[in-house]
């Protein structure tokens, strides 16, 4: 008898219950209303044939009346070769019937196969009709129960509608198909449940007064099919070995709450303020609609399914780093914010191709919202940027991130604070002139042996403090970095330490970089680096500082700078630039040796030390020197941010 009592306690207290920091996680307010829908997603069988038809459909589980819309392509060899050389097919038109334009109408309860046929190819989509119309709790009432039973108990549906105005905890519970279940505000039910309705007689647990939410299933595990769920403050709190599929959840604080469960092909119809799921174990094939995000724990299998229209700031959420175990592409769309939070191998794991991530668009926000580790190839998409989450990217060592045009990396907070990637790996980020790619807001440090380097190209770097570190060269190219509103701090500064052996500037600008506290835009730290063709203007302290050996500076502006133009500490050359307007020397040396700063403009035509001259401190080689500005080439650089 203890045992039994002692399951209503398990409703806040799970043995073993690892998503308590999902919960935690999902914490986020929205409200709205629901968008329209259904569930399972895009579930196909193709009939082998030179040519293929592939059906794509938003959900396949209706109730009589409703339409859904199932669309058709026929490829060859991958290749879409028609779009309206489609004939469609029901395989039981009493359940429901479709049209030539793929329009599906539900007729009565049961299963079907919608067929889209092109010549010898033809694809058989599964479609379920099921009844989950409003109930009426407030018929007369049949069975009435309450308290708890050791024995195993049976809710018939001759006994209904059944009411619970109190808890109610059982050893097991078996509910017929077709009873209908009517619980008080706040009531739970505890047991080991079997609820297995039919679509034609679903199992229905609402609640007994209208606006008063019941407390939910508890206690189990619980085995649910065709089951409706409403009016629950949480639906279904499940320990290892919950299963719940073909069910329908509707007007729930929370849905579903599983530890090690299975959900699948089954509907969450406009639930959670913060989530409508929580759960670890298998996502299968099931629909979001409205409502909160779908937030997943370690370990997880996401096997398909849709997410409309939800009112969080991300419509999934992946908790923690590396939690996926298996995956297939989910659809999200229409979604108030973002599309998804996850960590980089999991997105890989879930989406792991460019047409797999197009199901990621289509939402207020189409960015996704990334950390953790990559430990494998993985690609920005464009018109997909990435933002930073959390404790920001890892690119290992033997891994590639790279960046298409158009698209890009925020750092997760405002112009006060980045995030920071580090990459041990390669980053590869190549825009072009009309579609640069984009860094905003973050620490981005280049670290490890990494012999052909990292590469930014066509880029727009907006508050990015870059450091090149150990034997991991980088070359910038036609790059325009910019300073805004941001104090500094180490991860939101437009500045750049260059340490690694071999680095390159060409055709770039670097424009409010530094910071006032005495950190300048540019340190060469490395041996044998070249800035050629560049900019560096309007630091808030030097320009640029250099410490490493065999440097070259040349064909470059260094200008407006409030501290030196150029502060020298090692063997450098700096020939055939503009160095004027600055607020320090144009060129300061505190080494020993001579600089060879021949053949520069110094913003006089007598040289540094004419009336409008620059000037230079310590042992400074300036002449020859020019008599006008050297005519550096134009340089088509990218001035957009996306």
């Amino acid at each position: 008898m203890a045992q039994s009592r002692s399951q209503l306690a398990r409703f806040s207290t799970l043995a073993g219950l690892s998503l308590a920091a999902v919960f935690a996680a999902a914490c986020d307010s929205g409200t709205g209303p629901p968008a329209p829908g259904g569930t399972k997603p895009d579930t196909t069988v193709v009939t082998p044939s030179r040519d293929s038809v592939v059906v794509t459909f938003d959900y396949n589980r209706i109730e009589p009346g409703d339409t859904v819309r199932f669309r058709a392509r026929v490829l060859r060899g991958g290749t879409v070769i028609d779009t309206g050389r489609v004939e469609w097919f029901s395989g039981d038109t009493a359940v429901a019937i479709v049209d030539a334009t793929g329009l599906v109408t539900g007729r009565r309860f049961g299963a079907v196969t919608v067929t889209a046929r092109s010549g010898s190819a033809a694809t058989a989509s599964p479609l379920t009709v099921v009844n989950v119309a409003a109930v009426t709790c407030g018929s007369p009432p049949g069975r009435v129960t309450q308290g708890v039973f050791d024995s195993a108990q049976v809710w018939r549906r001759a006994d209904g509608p059944i009411q619970v105005p109190k808890d109610y905890v059982a050893s097991t519970l078996r509910v017929e198909p077709g009873t209908l279940i009517c619980s008080g505000p706040g009531v739970h039910i505890s047991a080991v449940l079997t609820a297995e309705g039919t679509p034609s007689q679903p199992i229905v647990f609402s609640a007994l007064v209208p606006g008063q939410p019941w407390g939910g299933l508890a206690g189990g595990p619980q085995h649910l099919r065709y089951a409706l769920v409403e009016y629950a403050a949480i639906g279904v709190l499940g320990p290892s070995g919950a299963d719940i599929s073909d069910s329908h959840f509707r007007q729930d604080g929370l849905a579903v709450y599983l530890n090690q469960g299975v959900l699948r092909n089954s509907v969450v119809d406009s639930c959670g303020g913060v989530s409508s799921v929580i759960m670890s174990g298998t996502f299968q094939d099931d629909t979001i609609r409205g409502g909160g995000a779908a937030s997943l724990g370690y370990p997880i299998r996401v096997l398909g399914g849709r997410i409309i229209g939800t009112n969080a700031s991300a419509a999934l959420r992946i908790v923690g780093d590396r939690q996926v175990v298996e995956g297939r592409p989910i659809r999200i769309t229409g979604a108030a914010s973002y599309p998804a939070e996850v960590g980089v191998d999991d997105l890989l794991r879930i989406w792991p191709t460019a047409a797999d991530q197009d199901s990621l668009r289509g939402n207020a926000r189409d960015t996704l919202l990334i950390r953790g580790t990559l430990s494998g190839e993985a690609v920005v998409r464009t018109g997909l940027p990435w933002r930073m989450n959390g404790e920001g990217i890892t690119v290992s060592a033997g891994a590639t991130l790279r960046v298409e045009p158009g698209s890009g990396i925020t750092g997760p907070g405002s112009n006060n604070s980045g995030g920071e990637m580090v990459v041990r790996g390669r980053l590869v980020a190549t825009g072009t002139a009309d579609a640069p790619v984009a860094l905003k807001s973050m620490l981005l440090t280049l670290r490890g042996v990494q012999p052909a380097g990292s590469i930014l190209s066509d880029a727009r770097l907006e508050n990015v403090t870059l450091y090149s570190l150990e034997s991991h060269p980088v070359r910038l190219q036609r790059v325009t970095a910019v300073g805004g509103s941001c104090s500094y701090a180490p991860n939101c500064v437009n500045a750049f330490t260059l340490g690694s052996s071999g680095s390159r500037i060409s055709d770039s600008q670097i424009t409010g970089g530094g910071s006032a506290s005495g950190l300048p835009a540019l340190i060469l730290a490395g041996d044998s680096i070249i800035v050629e063709r560049s900019s560096v203007r309007s630091s808030l302290s030097h320009g640029i500082v250099t410490q490493g050996n065999n440097l070259l500076i040349t064909q470059c502006e260094i200008s407006n700078n409030r501290g030196d133009g150029i502060q020298v500490a090692s063997l450098v050359r700096i020939n055939d630039c503009n160095i004027e307007h600055n607020t320090g020397v144009g060129v300061s040396n505190t080494a020993p040796a001579a600089v060879d700063a021949t053949r520069n403009w110094w913003g006089d035509p007598s040289g540094p030390l004419g009336p409008m001259g620059d000037g230079v401190s310590g042992n400074v080689q300036f002449n020859p020197l020019r008599i006008q500005p050297v005519v550096i080439p134009t340089l088509s650089l990218p001035q957009t941010m996306h």
